[in-house]
């Protein structure tokens, strides 16, 4: 009997109550998610409850095998597959506890999808803040893992923020909660032995010992350098340290997820959209800075390739007269500033001082709720749109979430683009301006082995320039296979993380080979590979047991 057989006849046996897959046309499903790799994963496990999970990874232990955590499969990154045992939330795991008014708090398994735990606190008059465009699809669970923010993230912070505890399953089976303490509470749990000791302790020394290189190496951005987010796990001043701030953004290299203790806000009660138009989009870029002086709740921006392509889409005749008809001027982009509270006259004041300010294109504000749902649905489907070019090119996401300080994204977005066109590639760009954090999808026909082969230097260049602007390749989406740039971003603090893997995972199953290499493994390479430099390191993307194939 094969080793993927075995495990799963003896989750039966062991009263597993979940279901699982391992024949060729579920692997082929699930060797793909909104990414453009494609790895065929040994089977799919789908855990009914948080005991299931713990069972299946007590039984994984001496099969070798690794564990990879799934949701809604939106990932552009990759950050979901792998060749060993996926385990997916999305089918039974979508339980929603009991909304607890008073301290606004609420559990929910991973698999709950994020419109779906709106809708339920939506008769509460809450929401939970972070606005991803995959809302309808995207699981609590993924958006913990790659510490998910959004639309409005600048008023409203990133999934993180929003955490209370999590209940976890370590590496070796050990079910755990982890919730903030003070210092001294976490010196008592470091003291002891064990895999839990073994956290706390090696946590606790990296985020004391090495606080300045933290402080130093950390962008102080709204899209900061999560993934081990070393910046906010210990809290000096307040005297909290709380490990879920680690968690969130680790992409399921840490620890499989049970269930979330989640914070969640008040809904507004009102909105108001201000729709700018302008003639060339590097004006409408340079005039978020101008514009965020007015504090709307997000500024989003759209180029003219998102534009192009929306008017094919069947929500542009309910807006067109908003967008612009076709005996318009040409429109190289728009600005959607969006302005929500509980009455109107802060709406009022607000637009007032947008007003004031002078937008540097011609505004039309929109007030009727239902439209501005609708102009936020077009926004949301700039993905897609992009890819309805028709013809072969279809823009790729491998350069997808850059974000770097916002007062620099004007300039920052010229040089990319110039690196773009120094490549004679189009593309479409659009996303979250006011936090400087940038979606930006090259289109390339990837059956063409030469189109396909740019994909590694332009990664290589993105790379370098986001950085000489001191900001992240991955700002939203996590990093995925994209975690062979950490040493480039983490810089001194990248075995620190190693170290943190080899605690949390010392036989590196979950998740492996993203994010965090096992410790002990030399700085100046990654799964093996040789990297060429502080400023270039890299993964060969053909090699086999990294990347099945692009698609």
């Amino acid at each position: 009997m094969g080793v993927v057989a075995n495990l799963l006849r003896r989750l039966d046996q062991a009263g597993f109550a979940g279901d699982a897959e391992d024949g060729v046309g579920a692997r082929q499903v699930a060797s793909t998610d909104n990414s453009i790799y494609q790895v065929r994963p040994a089977a799919i496990v789908y855990p009914r409850t948080g005991d299931d999970v713990t069972l299946l990874v007590r039984t994984l232990a001496d099969t070798g095998l690794s564990l990879t955590a799934r949701g809604g499969n939106t990932g552009t990154n990759g950050q979901s597959l792998n060749d060993g045992i996926i385990v997916d939330f999305a089918r039974h795991m979508r339980g929603i506890g009991a909304f607890d008014p008073e301290t606004n708090t609420i559990t929910v398994e991973p698999g709950v999808v994020l419109d779906q735990l709106n809708a339920f606190l939506k008769p509460h008059g809450r929401f939970f803040p972070p606005m991803v465009s995959t809302a309808s699809r995207a699981t609590i669970g993924g958006m913990v893992a790659t510490d998910a923010s959004g639309k409005g993230s600048r008023r409203w912070g990133k999934t993180s923020d929003y955490i209370v505890a999590m209940d976890l399953t370590l590496s070796d089976g050990t079910p755990w909660r982890a919730e903030p303490m003070t210092r001294a509470e976490a010196e008592v749990i470091a003291a002891g032995s064990g895999i839990v000791a073994d956290i706390h302790r090696e946590a606790l020394r990296i985020v004391t010992e090495r606080a300045d290189d933290i402080a130093a190496i950390f962008p102080e951005m709204n899209r900061g350098l999560t993934g081990y987010n070393l910046q906010k796990t210990w809290d000096a001043a307040a005297d909290r340290f709380f490990l879920g701030y680690l968690l969130a953004g680790s992409e399921g290299t840490l620890a499989i997820t049970r269930s979330i203790s989640l914070r969640v806000a008040h809904r507004p009660k009102k909105r108001a959209l201000a729709v700018i138009r302008y003639a060339a989009f590097d004006t409408a870029m340079r005039d978020v800075q101008r514009l965020i002086a007015a504090d709307p709740v997000a500024i989003e921006i759209l180029d003219d390739k998102v534009l192009g392509v929306a008017r094919s889409d069947i929500i542009w005749s309910s807006v067109e007269g908003l967008l612009g008809g076709p005996s318009d001027a040409p429109v190289a982009a728009m600005n959607f500033v969006e302005f929500t509270a509980d009455d109107d006259a802060t709406i009022d004041a607000g637009l007032a001082a947008l007003a004031d300010i002078g937008p540097q294109g011609d505004m039309r504000i929109v007030r009727d709720d239902a439209a501005i749902g609708q102009l936020w649905t077009l926004r949301e489907k700039s993905v897609g749109l992009l890819a309805r070019l028709g013809g072969a090119r279809q823009g790729i996401p491998f350069v997808e979430d850059t974000a770097v300080p916002p007062e620099k994204l004007a300039d920052f977005v010229a040089e990319f683009r110039a690196l773009l066109d120094g490549h004679g590639l189009n593309y479409g760009m659009f996303g979250h301006a006011d936090v400087g954090c940038l979606h930006v999808r090259p289109f390339l026909d990837l059956r063409d082995p030469e189109q396909a082969a740019l994909i590694r230097p332009i990664s290589d260049q993105v790379a370098r320039l986001t950085k000489s602007y001191g900001g992240l390749l991955w700002g939203e989406h996590g990093r995925g296979y994209r975690g062979e740039f950490s040493p480039l971003f983490f810089g001194s603090l990248y075995p620190e993380l190693q170290t943190l893997k080899a605690a949390f995972d010392p036989h590196n199953r979950l998740n492996p080979g993203k994010l965090a290499a096992p410790a002990g493994q030399p700085i100046d390479r990654i799964d093996g590979v040789p990297l060429r430099g502080e400023a270039d390191r890299r993964i060969d993307p053909t090699r086999s047991q990294d990347f099945d194939r692009a698609v």
